[in-house]
């Protein structure tokens, strides 16, 4: 068995959505709260080594922002004993942790272990070196089954029973300011947000899991009534893969906008954050032979989830060409991200010689943006040319769509005004409507 022991420099509130963020690597997990964590990392060797795994531990902290003295054992006291102590030698440990051998997991309050301790000090028993050296009959004696036990796990017998550990069902963090000291604005709040969202991330991650809609909520000092005591923020992420500095900007700049309208009426107490749906997330391998693809795909999904936060979810989303004549038929909504789908893939038709460029040039161009209804319009041949004409035939057996005709005749009109887009026009029995914008 090999253990490794995460003891932090200061007590962790929750120690458990501590432990879940290292529920990835390892399930077997073991609290003694608030100081210590234990990994048992004897079954993961196959995939990674001490070293690498400690390096990995130490960023994932880093990401947190905690700090933990890290140490590896063949058991949790010894583990537990070097990470305190910050010795590197089983023998050099002060007795004083031999109580870590009778009860690792801090579960007993019984005084007859500190009362051990010091008999042993008094007798000269100063390291567990010198305790291991002291006869068995004589500790049998002197101190019972504790100083018994405490002797065959220092030897390495009779190893603990590691308790059951389960990631809780809904994820949640918390974060209290001091009662003397409560926010006054939201650049105290930015401090503990951004760990907050990392450890979100990377306990759903453990789970095969990523953030769909969180919410972030407020909660203010003596609020009492009509006065809302919190303030609840809604945020969606609308596409995976985006790293947790691209929601904590997200996040920032629809805080600042929600505030704007609904300003604090007193200093800020705690802030929470409460994952309402999640969704599932697969780690994909990087490409070896584009370094940069990963970065250009994370800016173009936190510009598409900026965009989503501002217009709405429903109102930024990817599209799909769609066979069909019409315009507004010829794409659909879909919900998978760029990274899963080929752009560049055209497929070939006609002649089997003939190549993608080629076969597209046939296709007319369409206008980038097209109105959701059609609007009426009057030009002249003075200010704008015709360059392009095509009809369309609509789908008899559908409803028409709104002022359009059964049979369509579309106008690009080139203006000759460099600075003015080209447009494109349907032409109706009550004259001309405006269907496109070439931007």
């Amino acid at each position: 068995m090999r253990v490794l022991c995460l003891y932090f420099s200061k007590p962790i509130a929750d120690m458990q959505s501590v432990a879940e963020v290292f529920y990835r690597a390892t399930p077997t997990i073991a609290l003694r709260a608030p100081f210590a964590l234990f990994l048992e990392i004897s079954k993961c060797q196959a995939l990674y080594k001490e070293s690498t795994f400690l390096a990995r531990t130490r960023a994932t902290l880093r990401r947190i922002n905690l700090e933990a003295n890290l140490a590896v054992a063949d058991d949790i006291g010894t583990a537990l004993g070097l990470a305190l102590f910050r010795v590197n030698d089983k023998a050099k440990l002060p007795i004083e942790s031999v109580s870590f051998y009778v009860d690792p997991l801090g579960h007993s309050a019984d005084n007859t272990i500190s009362e051990m301790t010091r008999t042993l000090r008094l007798m000269g028993v100063k390291t567990i070196g010198d305790f291991l050296n002291v006869p068995t009959r004589e500790l049998a004696s002197r101190f019972s089954r504790l100083g018994l036990l405490a002797h065959l796990r220092a030897q390495g017998q009779m190893p603990l029973v590691w308790p059951s550990f389960s990631p809780r069902e809904q994820v949640i963090e918390r974060f209290s300011f001091d009662e003397e000291a409560p926010a006054e604005n939201l650049q105290a709040v930015y401090f503990p947000l951004r760990p907050m969202i990392e450890r979100v991330i990377l306990r759903l991650r453990a789970r095969g899991a990523r953030i769909r809609q969180v919410d972030v909520i407020l909660q203010q000092e003596h609020s009492a009534p009509p006065m809302k005591p919190e303030q609840r923020l809604a945020l969606h992420i609308q596409l995976p893969y985006v790293s947790g500095g691209a929601i904590f900007q997200i996040l920032r700049e629809k805080l600042e906008a929600h505030l704007r309208q609904n300003p604090l009426i007193s200093r800020i107490t705690d802030v929470r954050l409460e994952v309402i749906e999640a969704a599932p997330y697969s780690p994909t391998q990087k490409n070896i032979f584009d370094q940069k693809k990963e970065e250009t795909d994370e800016s173009l999904f936190q510009l598409v989830n900026r965009l989503a936060t501002r217009l709405g979810p429903d109102s930024v989303f990817f599209a799909d060409p769609h066979a069909n004549y019409l315009p507004e038929k010829n794409w659909q909504k879909v919900k998978d991200s760029p990274a899963e789908r080929d752009f560049s893939a055209v497929t070939k038709t006609g002649d089997p010689s003939e190549d993608a460029s080629a076969a597209w040039s046939r296709v007319p161009e369409r206008p980038l943006r097209l109105l959701p209804k059609p609007i009426p319009l009057e030009w002249t041949t003075k200010q704008w040319e015709v360059i392009h004409k095509e009809i369309l035939l609509t789908d008899w057996w559908e409803p028409r769509f709104g002022p359009l005709p059964l049979e369509r005749v579309y106008f690009r009109l080139a203006s000759k005004s460099p600075s003015v887009p080209d447009l494109w026009v349907c032409q109706s029995r009550d004259g001309y409507l405006l269907h496109g914008v070439f931007e």
